[in-house]
Protein backbone atom coordinates (compact mmCIF):
# COMPACT_ATOMS: atom_id res chain seq x y z
CA UNK A 1 0.00 0.00 0.00
CA UNK A 2 1.51 3.31 -1.06
CA UNK A 3 1.88 6.14 1.44
CA UNK A 4 -0.78 8.10 -0.47
CA UNK A 5 -3.34 5.31 -0.07
CA UNK A 6 -3.06 5.16 3.70
CA UNK A 7 -6.11 6.61 5.37
CA UNK A 8 -5.02 6.29 9.00
CA UNK A 9 -2.34 8.25 10.84
CA UNK A 10 0.64 6.10 11.84
CA UNK A 11 2.84 6.72 14.84
CA UNK A 12 6.41 5.50 15.08
CA UNK A 13 6.62 4.55 18.75
CA UNK A 14 8.06 1.15 19.64
CA UNK A 15 5.59 -1.31 21.16
CA UNK A 16 6.52 -4.88 22.08
CA UNK A 17 4.30 -7.38 20.28
CA UNK A 18 4.03 -11.14 20.28
CA UNK A 19 3.01 -12.76 17.02
CA UNK A 20 2.03 -16.21 15.84
CA UNK A 21 1.32 -17.31 12.29
CA UNK A 22 -0.81 -20.36 13.01
CA UNK A 23 -2.71 -19.39 16.16
CA UNK A 24 -6.15 -20.14 14.74
CA UNK A 25 -5.42 -23.29 12.75
CA UNK A 26 -4.88 -26.93 13.52
CA UNK A 27 -1.16 -26.26 13.05
CA UNK A 28 -1.05 -24.08 16.18
CA UNK A 29 2.52 -23.48 17.30
CA UNK A 30 3.11 -23.32 21.02
CA UNK A 31 5.87 -20.77 20.42
CA UNK A 32 5.07 -17.12 19.86
CA UNK A 33 7.81 -14.84 18.53
CA UNK A 34 8.35 -11.45 20.13
CA UNK A 35 9.32 -8.32 18.26
CA UNK A 36 8.72 -4.57 18.05
CA UNK A 37 6.16 -2.57 16.18
CA UNK A 38 7.98 -0.02 14.00
CA UNK A 39 4.82 2.01 13.37
CA UNK A 40 1.18 1.57 14.20
CA UNK A 41 -2.22 2.93 13.22
CA UNK A 42 -5.80 1.87 13.81
CA UNK A 43 -5.72 -0.03 10.52
CA UNK A 44 -2.31 -1.70 10.48
CA UNK A 45 1.31 -1.89 11.57
CA UNK A 46 4.85 -2.47 10.43
CA UNK A 47 6.73 -5.08 12.47
CA UNK A 48 10.00 -6.95 12.24
CA UNK A 49 9.57 -10.70 11.79
CA UNK A 50 11.94 -13.66 11.88
CA UNK A 51 11.16 -14.53 8.27
CA UNK A 52 9.36 -13.17 5.22
CA UNK A 53 5.72 -14.26 4.97
CA UNK A 54 3.67 -14.38 1.77
CA UNK A 55 1.10 -11.67 1.10
CA UNK A 56 -2.25 -12.65 2.60
CA UNK A 57 -0.77 -14.73 5.45
CA UNK A 58 -2.88 -14.29 8.59
CA UNK A 59 -0.92 -13.31 11.70
CA UNK A 60 -2.18 -13.14 15.29
CA UNK A 61 -0.72 -10.21 17.24
CA UNK A 62 -0.86 -9.85 21.02
CA UNK A 63 0.25 -6.62 22.71
CA UNK A 64 -0.52 -3.95 25.28
CA UNK A 65 -0.47 -0.25 24.51
CA UNK A 66 1.44 2.17 26.78
CA UNK A 67 -1.63 4.39 27.33
CA UNK A 68 -3.50 1.40 28.82
CA UNK A 69 -0.90 -1.21 29.86
CA UNK A 70 -3.32 -3.40 31.82
CA UNK A 71 -5.40 -4.10 28.69
CA UNK A 72 -4.08 -6.67 26.24
CA UNK A 73 -5.15 -6.63 22.59
CA UNK A 74 -5.17 -9.75 20.45
CA UNK A 75 -5.76 -8.97 16.79
CA UNK A 76 -5.76 -10.87 13.55
CA UNK A 77 -3.93 -9.20 10.68
CA UNK A 78 -3.06 -10.11 7.12
CA UNK A 79 0.35 -9.58 5.57
CA UNK A 80 0.28 -6.81 2.96
CA UNK A 81 3.99 -6.74 2.16
CA UNK A 82 7.21 -8.28 3.44
CA UNK A 83 10.76 -7.15 2.62
CA UNK A 84 14.16 -8.28 3.94
CA UNK A 85 15.39 -6.03 6.75
CA UNK A 86 18.58 -4.26 5.73
CA UNK A 87 21.35 -2.97 7.96
CA UNK A 88 23.47 0.16 7.87
CA UNK A 89 25.05 -0.50 4.47
CA UNK A 90 21.91 -1.89 2.79
CA UNK A 91 23.04 -5.46 3.47
CA UNK A 92 20.17 -7.78 4.44
CA UNK A 93 20.09 -8.82 8.10
CA UNK A 94 20.01 -12.61 8.13
CA UNK A 95 16.45 -13.92 8.29
CA UNK A 96 14.87 -10.67 9.48
CA UNK A 97 12.09 -8.94 7.56
CA UNK A 98 10.01 -5.79 7.72
CA UNK A 99 6.42 -6.94 7.50
CA UNK A 100 3.46 -4.65 6.89
CA UNK A 101 0.13 -5.96 8.13
CA UNK A 102 -3.47 -4.77 7.91
CA UNK A 103 -5.66 -5.48 10.94
CA UNK A 104 -8.76 -7.61 10.54
CA UNK A 105 -10.99 -5.92 13.11
CA UNK A 106 -13.70 -8.22 14.35
CA UNK A 107 -15.02 -5.61 16.76
CA UNK A 108 -15.08 -1.84 17.11
CA UNK A 109 -13.40 -2.03 20.55
CA UNK A 110 -9.97 -2.93 19.13
CA UNK A 111 -10.19 -0.19 16.51
CA UNK A 112 -11.19 2.30 19.23
CA UNK A 113 -8.25 1.25 21.45
CA UNK A 114 -5.79 1.76 18.59
CA UNK A 115 -7.34 5.12 17.65
CA UNK A 116 -7.06 6.29 21.28
CA UNK A 117 -3.42 5.19 21.41
CA UNK A 118 -2.55 7.09 18.22
CA UNK A 119 -4.30 10.20 19.58
CA UNK A 120 -2.47 9.80 22.91
CA UNK A 121 0.94 9.61 21.19
CA UNK A 122 0.18 12.60 18.96
CA UNK A 123 -0.92 14.71 21.95
CA UNK A 124 2.23 13.78 23.86
CA UNK A 125 4.39 14.68 20.85
CA UNK A 126 2.55 17.97 20.46
CA UNK A 127 3.12 18.73 24.15
CA UNK A 128 6.84 18.06 23.80
CA UNK A 129 7.07 20.42 20.85
CA UNK A 130 5.12 23.22 22.54
CA UNK A 131 6.88 22.87 25.89
CA UNK A 132 8.46 26.23 26.70
CA UNK A 133 12.20 26.24 27.30
CA UNK A 134 13.90 28.41 29.87
CA UNK A 135 17.05 30.35 29.04
CA UNK A 136 20.20 28.64 30.37
CA UNK A 137 20.91 31.45 32.86
CA UNK A 138 17.63 30.98 34.79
Amino acid sequence: MDEERRKAVRVAKPVVVRYNINANTNEYRKRWDETQVKNLSETGAKITTMQCYPQGTVVTLNFSLPNCPSKSLELQAKVIDCQPLCGKYAAPISGMSLTRVEFIHDNEESRKSLREYVDWVLKRQEGEIKKPTLPLDQ
